[in-house]
Protein backbone atom coordinates (compact mmCIF):
# COMPACT_ATOMS: atom_id res chain seq x y z
CA UNK A 1 0.00 0.00 0.00
CA UNK A 2 2.99 2.22 0.82
CA UNK A 3 4.38 1.94 -2.67
CA UNK A 4 0.91 1.59 -4.99
CA UNK A 5 -1.17 3.81 -2.83
CA UNK A 6 -4.08 2.98 -0.90
CA UNK A 7 -7.03 3.59 -3.93
CA UNK A 8 -6.86 -0.52 -4.52
CA UNK A 9 -5.57 -1.54 -1.25
CA UNK A 10 -6.76 -1.75 2.96
CA UNK A 11 -5.29 -2.12 5.55
CA UNK A 12 -4.87 -5.60 6.88
CA UNK A 13 -7.31 -4.28 10.30
CA UNK A 14 -9.95 -3.47 7.87
CA UNK A 15 -9.99 -6.62 6.22
CA UNK A 16 -10.09 -8.54 9.73
CA UNK A 17 -13.18 -6.42 10.64
CA UNK A 18 -15.09 -6.62 7.33
CA UNK A 19 -14.60 -9.53 5.90
CA UNK A 20 -16.20 -12.98 5.48
CA UNK A 21 -13.32 -14.67 3.80
CA UNK A 22 -9.58 -13.64 4.74
CA UNK A 23 -7.20 -15.61 1.72
CA UNK A 24 -3.72 -15.29 1.85
CA UNK A 25 -1.73 -14.74 -1.58
CA UNK A 26 1.66 -13.15 0.38
CA UNK A 27 5.71 -14.65 -0.04
CA UNK A 28 7.45 -15.21 3.34
CA UNK A 29 9.37 -12.68 4.51
CA UNK A 30 10.66 -13.75 8.06
CA UNK A 31 11.55 -9.54 9.55
CA UNK A 32 11.14 -6.03 8.52
CA UNK A 33 8.34 -3.85 8.30
CA UNK A 34 6.19 -5.89 6.12
CA UNK A 35 7.15 -9.56 7.36
CA UNK A 36 4.53 -12.09 6.95
CA UNK A 37 5.96 -14.57 9.37
CA UNK A 38 3.40 -15.81 11.58
CA UNK A 39 1.31 -12.77 10.94
CA UNK A 40 -2.14 -14.87 11.37
CA UNK A 41 -1.15 -15.99 15.61
CA UNK A 42 -3.36 -15.40 18.41
CA UNK A 43 -3.52 -11.89 18.29
CA UNK A 44 -4.85 -11.66 14.60
CA UNK A 45 -7.46 -14.31 15.86
CA UNK A 46 -8.64 -12.50 18.59
CA UNK A 47 -9.27 -9.80 16.30
CA UNK A 48 -10.97 -11.12 13.46
CA UNK A 49 -14.84 -11.38 13.34
CA UNK A 50 -16.21 -14.40 14.91
CA UNK A 51 -16.81 -17.68 11.73
CA UNK A 52 -14.61 -15.79 9.57
CA UNK A 53 -13.33 -18.57 6.35
CA UNK A 54 -9.33 -18.57 6.81
CA UNK A 55 -7.45 -19.66 3.12
CA UNK A 56 -3.96 -19.90 2.99
CA UNK A 57 -2.43 -20.67 -0.55
CA UNK A 58 0.89 -18.73 -0.06
CA UNK A 59 3.27 -20.63 2.78
CA UNK A 60 2.52 -22.72 5.39
CA UNK A 61 4.69 -20.49 7.88
CA UNK A 62 2.60 -17.45 7.24
CA UNK A 63 0.01 -19.29 9.88
CA UNK A 64 1.08 -19.96 13.35
CA UNK A 65 -0.06 -23.63 13.18
CA UNK A 66 -0.84 -24.04 17.10
CA UNK A 67 -2.57 -20.02 16.62
CA UNK A 68 -4.99 -22.13 14.26
CA UNK A 69 -5.60 -25.19 16.24
CA UNK A 70 -6.63 -22.90 19.12
CA UNK A 71 -8.70 -20.73 16.56
CA UNK A 72 -10.36 -24.45 15.33
CA UNK A 73 -10.95 -25.60 18.66
CA UNK A 74 -12.52 -22.43 20.12
CA UNK A 75 -15.27 -22.18 17.24
CA UNK A 76 -13.97 -19.37 16.21
CA UNK A 77 -13.40 -19.89 12.79
CA UNK A 78 -16.37 -20.70 9.92
CA UNK A 79 -13.31 -23.08 8.27
CA UNK A 80 -9.96 -23.44 7.56
CA UNK A 81 -8.96 -24.29 4.12
CA UNK A 82 -4.74 -25.22 4.08
CA UNK A 83 -2.48 -26.15 1.13
CA UNK A 84 0.64 -25.14 2.63
CA UNK A 85 1.72 -25.96 5.99
CA UNK A 86 4.41 -25.46 8.45
CA UNK A 87 7.70 -27.29 8.35
CA UNK A 88 6.40 -29.02 4.66
CA UNK A 89 6.70 -32.04 4.35
CA UNK A 90 6.89 -32.58 7.61
CA UNK A 91 3.81 -31.47 8.21
CA UNK A 92 1.02 -31.11 11.65
CA UNK A 93 -1.27 -34.38 11.36
CA UNK A 94 -3.24 -32.92 14.18
CA UNK A 95 -3.32 -29.85 12.11
CA UNK A 96 -4.65 -31.62 9.04
CA UNK A 97 -7.59 -33.58 10.98
CA UNK A 98 -8.77 -30.32 12.37
CA UNK A 99 -8.86 -28.25 8.88
CA UNK A 100 -11.76 -28.56 6.99
CA UNK A 101 -9.83 -28.58 3.74
CA UNK A 102 -6.09 -29.59 3.38
CA UNK A 103 -4.09 -30.23 0.33
CA UNK A 104 -0.10 -30.91 -0.26
CA UNK A 105 0.62 -27.35 -1.75
CA UNK A 106 -0.57 -28.04 -5.31
CA UNK A 107 -2.97 -24.88 -5.49
CA UNK A 108 -0.72 -24.07 -8.30
CA UNK A 109 0.02 -26.87 -10.13
CA UNK A 110 -2.70 -26.92 -13.00
CA UNK A 111 -1.21 -27.18 -16.59
CA UNK A 112 -1.84 -23.63 -17.14
CA UNK A 113 -0.05 -22.04 -14.18
CA UNK A 114 3.10 -23.62 -14.68
CA UNK A 115 2.71 -22.52 -18.08
CA UNK A 116 2.67 -19.13 -16.72
CA UNK A 117 5.33 -20.01 -14.02
CA UNK A 118 7.80 -21.20 -17.03
CA UNK A 119 6.85 -17.90 -19.70
CA UNK A 120 7.78 -15.88 -16.50
CA UNK A 121 10.79 -17.88 -15.52
CA UNK A 122 11.67 -17.45 -19.61
CA UNK A 123 10.92 -13.78 -19.90
CA UNK A 124 13.13 -12.65 -16.88
CA UNK A 125 15.97 -14.59 -17.89
CA UNK A 126 15.81 -13.28 -20.87
CA UNK A 127 15.69 -10.23 -20.01
CA UNK A 128 18.55 -10.05 -17.77
CA UNK A 129 21.04 -12.39 -20.29
CA UNK A 130 19.91 -10.37 -23.29
CA UNK A 131 18.60 -13.54 -25.21
CA UNK A 132 16.37 -11.92 -27.46
CA UNK A 133 12.73 -13.98 -25.85
CA UNK A 134 11.14 -11.29 -23.62
CA UNK A 135 7.80 -11.87 -25.30
CA UNK A 136 8.52 -15.88 -25.39
CA UNK A 137 4.94 -17.33 -24.87
CA UNK A 138 3.62 -21.05 -24.50
CA UNK A 139 2.47 -21.69 -28.06
CA UNK A 140 -0.41 -24.35 -27.07
CA UNK A 141 -1.33 -27.21 -24.62
CA UNK A 142 -2.18 -30.26 -24.88
CA UNK A 143 -5.92 -30.51 -25.93
CA UNK A 144 -7.86 -33.09 -23.99
CA UNK A 145 -11.27 -34.87 -24.28
CA UNK A 146 -13.50 -33.58 -21.84
CA UNK A 147 -13.73 -30.00 -22.08
CA UNK A 148 -17.16 -29.10 -23.10
CA UNK A 149 -19.83 -28.79 -20.51
CA UNK A 150 -23.95 -28.40 -21.40
CA UNK A 151 -25.37 -26.85 -18.18
CA UNK A 152 -29.29 -26.16 -18.00
CA UNK A 153 -29.46 -23.14 -15.97
CA UNK A 154 -33.45 -23.02 -15.86
CA UNK A 155 -34.73 -22.64 -11.97
CA UNK A 156 -31.06 -22.79 -10.61
CA UNK A 157 -29.52 -20.41 -8.76
CA UNK A 158 -26.42 -18.37 -9.69
CA UNK A 159 -24.60 -20.06 -6.61
CA UNK A 160 -25.84 -23.40 -8.08
CA UNK A 161 -24.90 -22.92 -11.37
CA UNK A 162 -21.27 -21.99 -10.70
CA UNK A 163 -20.70 -24.81 -8.67
CA UNK A 164 -21.86 -27.12 -11.02
CA UNK A 165 -19.09 -25.46 -13.67
CA UNK A 166 -16.66 -25.33 -11.21
CA UNK A 167 -16.89 -29.00 -9.92
CA UNK A 168 -16.91 -29.93 -13.57
CA UNK A 169 -13.56 -28.49 -13.88
CA UNK A 170 -11.76 -29.71 -10.14
CA UNK A 171 -13.02 -31.09 -6.80
CA UNK A 172 -10.83 -30.49 -4.45
CA UNK A 173 -12.31 -32.69 -2.23
CA UNK A 174 -10.34 -35.36 -3.90
CA UNK A 175 -7.12 -34.07 -3.30
CA UNK A 176 -7.95 -33.36 0.11
CA UNK A 177 -8.82 -37.23 0.37
CA UNK A 178 -5.94 -38.33 -1.31
CA UNK A 179 -3.76 -36.35 0.97
CA UNK A 180 -5.55 -37.76 4.63
CA UNK A 181 -5.22 -41.29 3.38
CA UNK A 182 -1.51 -40.86 2.65
CA UNK A 183 0.32 -37.79 4.67
CA UNK A 184 3.76 -39.34 4.42
CA UNK A 185 3.61 -39.12 0.37
CA UNK A 186 3.61 -35.33 0.64
CA UNK A 187 6.61 -35.09 -1.83
CA UNK A 188 5.06 -37.94 -4.02
CA UNK A 189 1.87 -36.47 -4.74
CA UNK A 190 3.26 -33.10 -5.78
CA UNK A 191 6.17 -34.38 -8.22
CA UNK A 192 3.17 -36.84 -9.84
CA UNK A 193 0.15 -34.71 -9.72
CA UNK A 194 -1.95 -35.20 -12.39
CA UNK A 195 -2.84 -32.90 -14.93
CA UNK A 196 -5.59 -30.10 -14.14
CA UNK A 197 -6.81 -27.54 -16.63
CA UNK A 198 -7.97 -24.15 -15.28
CA UNK A 199 -11.60 -22.44 -16.22
CA UNK A 200 -10.19 -21.36 -19.88
CA UNK A 201 -9.92 -24.55 -21.15
CA UNK A 202 -13.36 -25.09 -20.93
CA UNK A 203 -16.43 -24.15 -23.41
CA UNK A 204 -19.56 -24.03 -21.48
CA UNK A 205 -23.54 -24.77 -23.64
CA UNK A 206 -25.24 -22.79 -20.91
CA UNK A 207 -28.98 -23.35 -21.78
CA UNK A 208 -32.25 -21.07 -20.60
CA UNK A 209 -30.03 -18.09 -19.04
CA UNK A 210 -32.39 -15.55 -18.42
CA UNK A 211 -30.54 -13.96 -15.37
CA UNK A 212 -27.44 -13.46 -17.51
CA UNK A 213 -25.08 -15.82 -15.50
CA UNK A 214 -23.49 -16.71 -18.29
CA UNK A 215 -21.43 -13.02 -18.28
CA UNK A 216 -20.16 -14.46 -14.48
CA UNK A 217 -18.63 -17.53 -16.09
CA UNK A 218 -17.22 -15.45 -18.88
CA UNK A 219 -15.65 -13.58 -15.94
CA UNK A 220 -14.32 -16.43 -14.22
CA UNK A 221 -12.28 -17.32 -17.26
CA UNK A 222 -14.72 -20.04 -18.66
CA UNK A 223 -15.31 -19.71 -22.24
CA UNK A 224 -19.29 -19.53 -22.48
CA UNK A 225 -21.11 -20.21 -25.75
CA UNK A 226 -18.28 -19.11 -27.84
CA UNK A 227 -17.49 -15.65 -25.38
CA UNK A 228 -13.98 -16.27 -24.52
CA UNK A 229 -12.90 -15.77 -20.98
CA UNK A 230 -9.91 -14.02 -19.58
CA UNK A 231 -6.32 -16.36 -20.37
CA UNK A 232 -3.20 -15.84 -19.83
CA UNK A 233 -0.80 -17.92 -21.20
Amino acid sequence: MRREGASEFVLLEYIKQESDIITFHVPLTIEGQDKTFHIVNEKFFDSIRRRVHLINTSRGEVIDGNALKKAIDSGRLGSAVLDVWENEPLIDKDLLQMVTIGTPHIAGYSTDGKANGTKMSVRSLSKFFGLGLDNWSVNSLSEFSDNKMVINAAGKKQETIISEAVLRTYNVLDDDAIFRKSISSFEEQREHYRPRREYGAYTINLLNDKDNIGTVLTELGFIVNGNSGIRNL
